[in-house]
């Protein structure tokens, strides 16, 4: 299984409901966009990325949680969730 097949694997087991065609339409994009190159996968901070770590925390200040909230939630440390803030 390669790494496209392990993530449309996953994300059907998170959105059962997923329609055919959008799982079609998500890896003939990826394939097309991704194919022949070795794409490295980051280990990431928490186990997220750069990009996941930022919207998680942005989403939950546009919901008006509190700080404690996020860093007890995240799984991110408290220096961590600052660093990410101060990189806008």
């Amino acid at each position: 299984m390669d790494i496209v097949d392990d993530f449309l694997t996953r994300l059907a087991k998170h959105v059962p409901d997923l329609p055919i065609e959008t799982r079609l339409k998500l890896e003939q994009e990826t394939r097309q966009h991704w194919g022949g190159n070795r794409a490295e996968v980051a280990k990431g901070i928490g186990g997220l990325s750069r990009t996941t770590r930022r919207w998680v925390i942005e989403h939950s200040l546009r919901r008006g949680d509190p700080l404690s909230e996020i860093f007890k939630n995240s799984n991110l440390h408290r220096a961590t969730i600052f660093r990410t803030l101060s990189r806008k």
